[in-house]
């Protein structure tokens, strides 16, 4: 939910960005588009609030001072001082991490601040499905499997199988020896879903390509790094691939908060405690 409403209008907040068309002046414009703010490359005398982003952009300006503060720069003497002179003169500090805030705090205890994250569009940045491949041919007698490989392929759907040979009982595609190195790079995990092997020879065709084995104790499999499943066993398998879609989602979880809206959200709220605290 976008947070522009008639009180966000109502705060005369504007917003001093940097004037290179980079990061920080794209964080200036999602508060802009979002809240209705005004932003340029200097102050307003008529705002409310002048906003800072970043705090390299201060300068003296009547009314409410806010800074936006990215990481410190402490090797570097000029930024070094300018982070503790305009920490000392701003009516709000907006951290982008924790980190540098706790770090400014242990030397202003009495330090008015927030931690703010920018955000990230989930709808653009979102994960493509994971791609695990099963490579080689099956002989169509149970030894390599394929009942399994057939059976996770019904339960995890959302997973793309890439498999490659004959007689998996899937749909699979033949490969040129000249093209499987790209094939394995393509790919997430390899999948070998035999119930025994001499090797086999994809396992470290795989980790020579840095990709991950899934596999039982099969072959030279308890010599090489691998996630393991008991060997015949579709439960054990299952639970194997459950964990990497779960691993997945929880990365994909840790920053669902993190997006422009709330980046906006949570600047109003800052900003609009800052002007309630000015007429206690």
């Amino acid at each position: 939910m976008s947070p522009s409403s008639e009180l966000a209008h109502s705060l005369r907040v504007h917003v001093k960005r940097e004037p290179d068309n980079w990061i920080l002046t794209e964080i200036a414009a999602h508060l802009v588009d979002q809240l209705g703010w005004t932003v340029s490359n200097t102050t307003s005398p008529r705002a409310e609030i002048n906003y800072f982003v970043n705090y390299h952009r201060y300068e003296e300006v009547s009314g409410l001072k806010a800074a936006f503060f990215t990481h410190r720069e402490h090797w570097y003497g000029r930024y070094e001082k300018m982070w503790w002179e305009v920490l000392a003169e701003v009516d709000l500090a907006v951290f982008q991490s924790k980190k540098y805030q706790l770090e400014s705090q242990s030397r202003i205890p009495t330090l008015n601040s927030v931690v703010i994250s920018p955000g990230v569009d989930l709808s653009r940045f979102s994960p493509r499905r994971i791609r695990i491949g099963v490579i080689g041919r099956a002989y169509n007698n149970g030894r390599k499997g394929e009942d399994l490989l057939i059976e996770v392929a019904r339960r995890f759907p959302a997973v793309e199988w890439v498999v490659t040979g004959e007689n998996w009982g899937l749909k699979s595609k033949r490969v040129r020896s000249r093209a499987l190195p790209d094939l394995y790079r393509s790919l997430d995990y390899v999948l070998i879903p035999s119930r025994t092997e001499g090797g086999p020879m994809s396992a470290i065709e795989a980790l020579a390509s840095g990709v991950p084995v899934i596999s039982a104790d099969v072959g030279w499999m308890s010599e090489l790094p691998h996630l393991e499943f008991e060997n015949g066993n579709v439960e054990s398998l299952a639970e194997v691939i459950t964990g990497i879609i779960e691993n997945r989602a929880s990365l994909v979880g840790s920053v669902e908060n993190r997006t422009w809206a709330t980046f906006a959200t949570e600047h109003l709220r800052a900003f609009e405690d800052l002007i309630g605290s000015q007429t206690l």
